[in-house]
């Protein structure tokens, strides 16, 4: 996994910020789209969804969160620490994240 965690995060948090439809969906980080940068085009222009595994360990299927999830859903806390962030809610810059 080729990842800067936090320039890389910044940089591109709506494309790596990935929800799954669960009894408790949280922000997931996906490592999987910094190593293929074209990965959301095909996603989005695809199914709309990928199966992978999140920073955290997860795997499973991720959509892209829509606006509310972006800014209020919680971010998974190992996520979160694994690239440096504070857990909170919302992608990073949503939250305007240090």
């Amino acid at each position: 996994m080729k990842l800067d965690p936090l320039l890389d995060i910044r940089d591109s948090h709506l494309e790596w910020w990935y929800v799954s439809h669960s009894l408790s969906p949280e922000l997931h980080l996906l490592p999987a789209l910094a190593d293929d940068p074209d990965l959301y085009e095909r996603v989005v222009d695809g199914p709309g969804w990928l199966t992978a595994t999140a920073l955290c360990g997860l795997t499973r299927e991720w959509w892209p969160p829509g606006v509310m999830a972006r800014m209020g859903e919680r971010r998974c806390a190992r996520c979160s620490r694994a690239v440096g962030l504070k857990p909170g809610r919302g992608t990073p810059l949503n939250e305007g994240a240090e």
